[in-house]
């Protein structure tokens, strides 16, 4: 038997800024249908829009250019789908790319000044960072387990079993993450019946 302890999660309980609070419905990981989850596309993106931000489809960031001190990011070289590269100026650049994409932009563009890319000036970009690796176990219960509904996240978290290994080069180790179930919707290629 795991010892488990629950995980916290910002979930909204009452509604709040125009949001609706969550009823519970489990369908978090394709879009909550209320607007009620906190993510980018419901708290972060329509606000920007509505200062100016605009959203570009089918390009991604090659590197950040800066001033010609190196200490204010002014700009943005962006690569399209058809290879074609060109320049986004900006006031303001701000990386959410996630854990992967953040450093590859950092350390791609070596701009004069950044030899070892941007904001790398003691060269722990990209060091110990690692995305979430997770292997996923299944199984069938005599009881009823509703497991379309509830947040889909990891609610309950165990690390008995998990031995730390300090010649590891990563800090921590592993745990056992308990998840609510899969939603008959086909997500990831996986539903259940």
């Amino acid at each position: 038997m795991l010892r488990t302890s629950p995980i916290p999660l910002a979930v909204t309980t009452e509604p709040c800024n125009d949001r609706p609070a969550c009823i519970w419905d489990g369908w978090c990981d394709v879009g909550c249908p209320l607007g009620a989850i906190v993510n980018p596309l419901v708290i972060c993106l329509p606000p920007a829009i509505a200062v100016g931000a605009e959203i570009e489809h089918n390009n991604y960031v090659g590197g950040v250019l800066t001033n010609p001190s190196g200490d204010r990011a002014t700009a943005v070289e962006i690569v399209g789908w058809d290879g074609n590269v060109r320049v986004r100026e900006a006031n303001v650049v701000v990386l959410a790319a996630f854990s992967i994409q953040n450093p590859r932009i950092l350390l791609s563009f070596a701009a004069d000044g950044h030899p070892d890319g941007l904001a790398n000036g003691r060269g722990y970009v990209g060091v110990g960072m690692m995305a979430r690796a997770a292997r996923s176990t299944f199984g069938l219960f005599a009881d009823e387990t509703e497991n379309f509904l509830g947040a889909v996240v990891g609610p309950r978290l165990a690390q008995d079993g998990c031995p730390r290994n300090p010649e590891r080069t990563f800090v921590g180790g592993w745990n056992w993450l308990s998840a609510g179930a899969l939603k008959p919707n086909d997500l990831l290629g996986i539903a259940n019946t």
